[in-house]
């Protein structure tokens, strides 16, 4: 401790000694003083006049409550300075004001309170409750689907292990993924439910930067961590069951290399993730994911134009599937990245739908596209029967035809009859499914 700080403190408490000494009567003839630290404590600083606070709602620290409202211009430094759940907006292209407050452009919430729901607030329930829909059904499917191959005796072979696995796989990407909508949806209709993140020693650090976020955003964060990492196994293993169905055309070299390039990068990714999970960085998994997806879409992409020739229809048509659903998460996800990077908000007006939000939306659905391609392969493997929707289509193109024949069969043969009908002579009639063999 400096001298200086040591000779001020001595002096301090040789003075409240005196006093002490001087009030007999126990009567105070001063206000009272604090007992000052002993000499050998350090002066107090700004870390510790200052602690850092914890992530907390707003009801249980009003010291969250900012005083700059809504749009209020020149008075927000950061989000902590803001009222409620608003955000603060340091610089916009599309405002005159600088430093304001803003509700979340995110969620598109409006209103004086930021409570009220925008463009972007519908634009992103549609898109949650569509996919919320078809992922529950992707689910049943997968369930049913399990089930039979517990009862089902297959021949056990690698194929149709390599299948199951993918299926389990897809399995458990597609319930992260689905739990991850829900949770979404549970912020959006929460707008006043938030936390606050600060810049050191948080869970919620957001690359060091302070911020408001939704109560939920921690466990959202888990949820796309373990999709990203069940739809990476998941696409990995896919492409041992297409070595495997199209086997004749490769040596077993060939297959041999494959099987252990695929397991090894699923060991080391998983290695990778329990690493990052111990260092309490889980924004990076997530990406590293999105990227090594898109990784994976170009290999599959490279595999289809070398050896799509020597691959059977069912194979090169899950193939183009995959790949192209991969390309289409890689595309947005590099969108996605150069939004973030540029800083979206300043370029994104509250009135208009957010791009951002569509970005985001866009890899989810390429996902889900991915995730059903995957499942359709592995179904078809066990069963061998398959979601091809250009059969599936044939297939409905045939029955409605067949149907029309019918009825016009059926109409042309009742005007024929028109004039014994009119004598009085009663025809029989035939039924208009009669002499068809239509397959329903």
């Amino acid at each position: 401790m400096p001298p200086m700080h040591r000779f001020i403190r001595a002096g301090l408490s040789t003075a409240s000694r005196l006093l002490q000494k001087g009030d007999k009567d126990d009567t105070p003839t001063f206000a009272p003083t604090n007992t000052p630290a002993p000499v050998d404590t350090p002066a107090p600083t700004t870390d510790t006049l200052l602690p850092t606070l914890q992530p907390t709602t707003i009801d249980e620290n009003t010291a969250n409550i900012g005083a700059c409202g809504l749009q209020e211009p020149d008075c927000c430094n950061g989000d902590f300075d803001c009222q409620g759940n608003m955000i603060c907006i340091e610089v916009a292209v599309w405002s005159d004001d600088e430093r304001f407050c803003e509700c979340s452009l995110w969620y598109g919430w409006n209103g004086p309170d930021c409570t009220d729901y925008g463009v972007t607030s519908y634009i992103l329930l549609f898109a949650v409750v569509i996919a919320s829909i078809y992922l529950v059904t992707l689910l049943f499917r997968i369930f049913f689907s399990l089930r039979g191959v517990m009862k089902k005796q297959h021949d056990r072979g690698d194929s149709v292990l390599d299948a199951t696995i993918t299926m389990i796989f897809t399995t458990l990407g597609t319930a992260f993924l689905l739990t991850w909508r829900i949770m979404e949806l549970i912020n959006l209709f929460t707008p006043l439910d938030h936390v606050v993140a600060q810049e050191e020693g948080d869970s919620l650090n957001q690359f060091g930067s302070p911020a408001k976020l939704q109560k939920l955003v921690v466990e959202t964060r888990f949820m796309v961590l373990l999709m990203g990492v069940f739809v990476v196994l998941a696409t990995l293993n896919v492409f041992l069951i297409w070595i495997q169905q199209n086997s004749g055309n490769f040596t077993e070299k060939y297959r041999s290399l494959a099987w252990k390039v695929v397991r090894g990068t699923q060991a080391l990714f998983c290695v990778g993730v329990l690493i990052v999970i111990v260092a309490g960085r889980l924004e990076i998994i997530a990406g590293f994911a999105l990227v090594l997806l898109g990784i994976i879409g170009v290999v599959y992409w490279r595999f289809k134009r070398v050896h799509g020739k020597h691959l059977n229809e069912k194979t090169l048509y899950y193939v183009r599937g995959v790949f192209a659903t991969l390309i289409l998460e890689t595309l947005f996800t590099f969108l996605y990245s150069i939004f973030f990077v540029l800083g979206w908000k300043q370029y994104n007006p509250k009135d208009v739908p957010s791009s951002f939000v569509l970005l985001n939306e866009g890899m989810i659905y390429s996902i889900c596209g991915t995730l059903g391609f995957m499942y359709s392969q592995s179904n078809y493997v066990l069963y061998h029967k398959t979601l091809n929707w250009k059969e599936a289509a044939e297939r409905f193109n045939g029955r409605i035809s067949a149907f029309s024949a019918d009825v016009f069969e059926h109409y042309t043969r009742h005007g024929d009859n028109g004039s014994n009908q009119a004598a009085g002579k009663r025809q029989p009639v035939t039924p208009i499914t009669a002499g068809r063999n239509i397959e329903y």
